[in-house]
């Protein structure tokens, strides 16, 4: 991302995070268009992020569904087997004079390895939830995003387009570019996004309702771009 930059003999020297410098022609909107490349930057960031963080979601919801379907009977059976094979006889006085050990062993035992089976079972349904809820998450915010991005494109070749160069032959100090408020714009949409994601499932079967579309493009979110993706959604489904 630009970071800074300096004028020197009518160019602009841009420094970004990469401790690289590019030399830029000096326009009257030059620190507008440094600012627009950072967010188209942003932006495609967040959209790799994402897919990668798909991939790897992915590859837990296999193992997930492993540990749903084996977790309870693998391990009960390792019980019963360890606890079967123990060839222990005789009473126990002090406690149950009536039972045998062996008994009292397997029992316990099975009812100690099917506890701990069944744990590892509904963990693996957590886990199965909580990452289809993670994918389903990014899914949505990158079809937001993807969306968005060819717009920030279009919008930095119209700033490109109407930059006017102009001269300024003395030194400047560095100057600063501000990419927090950028940032904090992207953290805050992204919430935005998250909170929709968990109301898709309602429109599957009926439309939007005016008052709710009012509502998400007061909070800055395409209520069209929205029914594109629940139509997705729904395509998806189908198959």
């Amino acid at each position: 991302m630009n970071t800074k930059y300096v004028i020197m003999e009518n160019r602009a020297y841009v420094f970004n995070d990469e401790r690289r410098t590019i030399k830029k022609p000096l326009t009257d909107n030059l620190e507008e268009i440094l600012k627009q490349e950072n967010k188209i930057e942003l932006i495609e960031g967040e959209i790799k992020k994402n897919k990668e963080e798909n991939r790897k979601a992915i590859k837990e919801l296999e193992s997930d569904k492993k540990m749903i379907l084996w977790g309870f009977p693998c391990i009960l059976l390792a019980g019963l087997l360890l606890a079967g094979g123990l060839n222990i006889r005789g009473n126990n006085p002090l406690i149950l004079a009536t039972w045998n050990l062996k008994e009292v062993l397997f029992h316990f035992g099975a009812f100690a390895c099917g506890l701990m089976g069944f744990c590892w079972s509904l963990d693996g349904v957590v886990n199965y939830r909580n990452s289809k809820r993670k994918i389903a998450r990014n899914q949505m915010q990158n079809f937001f995003l993807e969306k968005n991005l060819e717009t920030e494109k279009n919008y930095l070749k119209e700033l490109e387009e109407l930059a006017v160069k102009v001269e300024q032959e003395e030194f400047s100090n560095l100057i600063d570019i501000d990419n927090k408020l950028l940032k904090e714009k992207l953290k805050e949409y992204k919430e935005k996004l998250n909170f929709y994601q968990k109301r898709t499932k309602k429109f599957y079967h009926k439309p939007m309702g005016e008052n709710f579309k009012t509502e998400m493009y007061r909070n800055g979110i395409d209520a069209e771009i929205f029914e594109e993706y629940v139509a997705s959604q729904k395509r998806s489904l189908k198959r």
